[in-house]
């Protein structure tokens, strides 16, 4: 696994609540399933829960192919952020 980016996306979220989720994002070797992005919020109310586009649920997702995903970072009051 070769990290290919890091990302920072900054959301506002309920009643004035903020949080932050940063990815760090693996690219795939040579079709080999072995990619990984990993969400890490901060601010905001923990604890949080992440539910991402493939059914998978908590921070971190791996053995990804190439392709295109999501998540939704769920606070502790609701606020929630994809």
């Amino acid at each position: 696994m070769k990290r290919l980016a890091a990302l920072l996306f900054a959301l506002s979220a309920l009643n004035g609540h903020a949080f932050i989720v940063e990815f760090l994002v693996y690219s795939e070797t040579c079709a080999g399933g072995d990619g990984a992005i990993i969400a890490t919020a901060s601010g905001g109310q923990a604890p949080y829960t992440y539910v991402w586009s493939n059914a998978v649920s908590g921070p971190d997702n791996y053995s990804l192919t190439a392709g295109t995903y999501s998540v939704t970072v769920t606070d502790n009051v609701g606020a929630t952020a994809t």
